[in-house]
């Protein structure tokens, strides 16, 4: 499986979680503390999320930072890309 194709599908995951908390993008990118077009490109799939991020987003999600662990979202190469 491709990088590109893990991270499409880690994206709608996150998509799915969001929507199934019946939040916005917008909602969560202030819960975060980042502008909701980042939300968009980690639900797209054009961005993994951060690890310094993660216990937020999961937080935010009402999920374990463990859960994302299994979607592959997590990368250490953008671990100061939040903006």
């Amino acid at each position: 499986m491709t990088k590109e194709r893990t991270l499409k599908q880690a994206g709608l995951a996150l998509r799915a979680a969001r929507l199934g908390k019946d939040m916005r993008q917008a909602e969560l990118s202030r819960l975060l503390g980042i502008d909701r077009t980042q939300v968009a490109r980690y639900e797209t799939g054009k961005a993994p999320v951060p690890p310094c991020l993660l216990q937020q987003y999961a937080a935010a999600l009402g999920i374990t930072p463990e859960a994302f662990q299994d979607l592959a979202i997590v990368s250490s190469d953008h671990d100061d890309e939040i903006n």
